[in-house]
This record gives C-alpha cells, structure tokens and sequence, in this order.
C-alpha cells in the first residue's frame, strides 16, 4: 500500500509517523451512509489515525455544520461532483419535462422542485439539498449554473439579479404553507416572508405542504392562508407550477392555523 508521511497531534504529542495513505482528504466531498437518516452528502473537514483500530477515521461537515464525532469509514463512499452537475444540466438544459420541471422565463426552475427529482435518481441523492448544489456551482470551473432566490438556471453569463416577469394570477380560496412549530409561531405574529427568497412559497395542495412542513420539522405546523381576501387587498400571487404558488409577502391578518379535524 503506498504510504507518506503525515504530521498528526496524537496523545496530545506532534509525532511524525508513516501512515497508509488516507482514502479521504481534507476538503473531499463524500455520501454518509446513516443508518437512522440515510444517505447524507457532506465534506471531510478532519482525519485523525486511530491507532487501535489501525485506520483513519473521517469528521464532516454537514449542512455547514461539523459532526462532533468521527463517523464510521466503512460508511462513507465517494460523492461525484461532476456526475451531479452533469444530471442538473440534463435536466435544465435538455428534457426538464423527464423531471418534472416548469421552465419560468425559459431558463429558470425552482430550485425546491429540482432537488425533489434528483433526490429520486439514485440512492446516495435522497437527502440532497441546496447546500450540495452551492457546492457543486462553487467547485466547478466552467460555473454552468446560477442560483437567484429560489430559482436556478443552466445558463452561461449571468452576473446579476435576474427578474423574473411572473403573470400576477388569481389565487385559489385557501392555500397551505408547512413550517416548524418554532417558526409558525413567529409567522402568525408577522406574517409570512420571503426571508432570502424572491417569493412566499405556498400551495394549494395540503399534502404538499405537510410534505415541505416535514422537511424543517417531525411534527410541523401547517397554516391556513385566505389568499382570496389576500389578493384583493393588493398582495400578488404567481403560479410556480402545478403545486405551488408563489406570492409577495402575507400579512399575518390572513393567516391562521389549519385545524385537521375542520
């Protein structure tokens, strides 16, 4: 086995020592096989030699945030960058009807919508986030995408905020919108904003907002929005796709808790 010299702090000692060369490196974007949350995309941010186990073992960090325990090697396996890029750029550039994407102003999708299809490619993308995608925008030398808000694109170019020209729609009566109970709280106080998006995200569906509610919590909050009252008082609302709808910010005064037994 091709083996180097590296300097580590072992025993609270700086000892030089011949080690076998690490399958990981610092700065290595690899897939954690977890055996509570699956698949998990994250970066080597430390090695240390175990000596008992006469191995490396790997930390990592995880949607910017660094695991405080070294994480089993056996379980961790090689996350290609340029195999994800190329599968977002087929899917923007060439067949986004093959995944179910709706193109806005020709070039631009939600980015929520891209991360739902490719999480159901391939078993290591299921928990794929748009961390991962910044990632891999930031990695890649030709930059072949660009993240506005809530919205990427495959184009070349782009250097500024994009507006998108969104057709102001009729909403439906009620929409639904998913969040963490911690949040919701703070929603019904102030209101619903776009926070670092261009647009309030919501839907019609209540299925659908369970499901995004989920993702920010076990037991999230689903609020009810009366978007009809809301249109006629001025807010505006655009139709993202067949699921969601998009809106300027919403009052708290038109939004309330959805109650399941209504």
């Amino acid at each position: 086995m091709k083996s180097n010299t590296i300097q580590f702090r072992i025993l609270s000692e700086a000892v030089d020592k011949i080690y076998p060369t690490p399958r990981f490196q610092y700065g290595d974007f690899v897939a954690y096989r977890s055996s509570k949350k699956g698949w998990i995309i994250g970066e080597v941010t430390k090695l240390v030699w175990h000596e008992k186990d006469q191995e490396f073992k790997y930390y990592l960090s995880i949607n910017e945030k660094e695991e405080k325990r070294w994480l089993d090697p056996d379980r961790i396996e090689p996350f290609n960058l340029n195999e994800f890029s190329k599968t977002i750029s087929h899917a923007l550039r060439h067949v986004p009807e093959e995944y179910h994407l709706t193109l806005l102003d020709g070039d631009w999708v939600l980015h929520s919508d891209l991360i739902d299809e490719l999480s159901k490619k391939k078993p290591e993308w299921e928990n794929i986030n748009l961390s991962v995608i910044k990632v891999m925008i930031d990695r890649s030398e030709k930059k072949r995408h660009e993240i506005d808000g809530e919205f990427i694109s495959a184009k070349y170019g782009h250097t500024a905020h994009v507006e998108l020209s969104l057709p102001n729609s009729s909403p439906p009566e009620i929409l639904y919108h998913g969040t963490s109970r911690k949040s919701a709280k703070i929603i019904l106080k102030e209101g619903l904003k776009s926070m670092d998006r261009h647009y309030v995200h919501s839907s019609h569906l209540l299925e659908e907002a369970i499901r995004v509610g989920k993702r920010k919590d076990e037991k999230p909050t689903i609020l009810k929005i009366d978007a009809q009252s809301a249109s006629k008082a001025g807010i505006k609302f655009y139709i993202g796709n067949d699921k969601i709808w998009l809106s300027d910010e919403i009052s708290a005064n038109y939004i309330q808790e959805h109650d399941e037994n209504s």
